[in-house]
């Protein structure tokens, strides 16, 4: 396991010892809690996993990301279908099985995402998405530092 995926792995383990509550509660007015936040890095792991891991071949031209904002909508709708820390559960074996599968592609297997500049490799699109988790991470747990008295 990369040293990332560690660290994904332990932040979100600890956010699963917070109070539900904690959890369901907004980062900031009008943003989503720890637990939708998840769900969105759920379901954007879950597309990843189902729609471009299957279609990656050496030259491939793979179908360009959904729309963000609509993509973003309906995965938010989805994780409040979730308690809290099933959510968070859910992610963690799902990231399991996302890590697998990128790691049964070389580096030298080059694809394009349709809108995306330049050729991908496994490699690139996991980092484009490691980008990702650091942005929702770093939010969450400023919420959890700013919070710590509530």
């Amino acid at each position: 396991m990369h040293r990332h995926d560690e660290w994904v792995n332990d932040e979100i383990k600890k956010l699963c010892r917070l109070p539900e509550q904690r959890l369901e509660t907004p980062l900031q007015q009008g943003k989503w809690s720890i637990k939708q936040t998840v769900g969105h890095m759920y379901y954007w792991d879950q597309y990843i996993l189902k729609e471009i891991i299957p279609s990656i071949t050496n030259g491939a031209i793979i179908q360009a990301f959904p729309d963000h904002d609509l993509f973003n909508e309906k995965a938010t709708e989805k994780s409040n279908r979730y308690a809290a820390k099933e959510m968070l559960q859910t992610f963690l074996k799902q990231r399991r099985q996302l890590l697998a599968a990128y790691e049964k592609y070389p580096k030298t297997i080059e694809f394009k995402i349709e809108q995306e500049r330049g050729t991908m490799t496994a490699n690139s699109l996991r980092t484009l998405f490691e980008e990702h988790d650091v942005h929702h991470l770093k939010e969450m747990n400023s919420f959890i530092d700013n919070t710590k008295g509530d």
